[in-house]
């Protein structure tokens, strides 16, 4: 009899085991990554910025974490570059802005890489605001287009 009920426990302990392991196998609900900062490319350079900044939470000067991207071509497909350097137009107490050289005025990559400009809510404005910068994109000394950047800062 013993024996009996030893080999009905193993049985009932393996149902129960497989039970479990089925059950914990199932589909797992997994929490979603927040969504990058995404960015719209219409010309040559990101379209739009958006930055939050939160009074007495966030440092000041604040990093803006999207950088403004500008390519040497216009479009989607990289065959050629049409501008071989940029400028930028505008100023607010509220934002730096500047290439890696520290200046307002870089040449571009001629790669299908963007040359980056960095972004810089400084706090000297202590309400939201929206900024328009202008690019002129250049050619060998000669203008060849302009495009505006949009630049909205949301201060909670």
């Amino acid at each position: 009899m013993t024996k009996r009920i030893f080999l009905l426990q193993i049985l009932l302990f393996s149902l129960i085991s497989s039970f479990t392991l089925l059950f914990s196998c199932g589909p797992v609900e997994e929490t979603p990554e927040p969504d990058a900062p995404t960015t719209t490319v219409t010309g040559y350079a990101t379209d739009e910025i958006k930055h939050t900044h939160i009074i007495n939470t966030d440092p000041c000067p604040q990093p803006v974490a999207t950088k403004l991207a500008i390519y040497c071509f216009k479009g989607d497909d990289f065959t050629t570059c049409d501008a071989d350097s940029v400028s930028i137009e505008g100023r607010t107490d509220g934002l730096n802005i500047s290439f890696i050289n520290g200046k307002k005025f870089v040449r571009l990559s001629t790669s299908a890489a963007p040359t980056k400009a960095t972004l810089e809510f400084t706090c000297g404005i202590p309400e939201s605001f929206t900024q328009i910068y202008k690019l002129n994109l250049f050619k060998n000394g000669s203008l060849v287009d302009t495009e505006d950047v949009k630049i909205v800062v949301t201060v909670k």
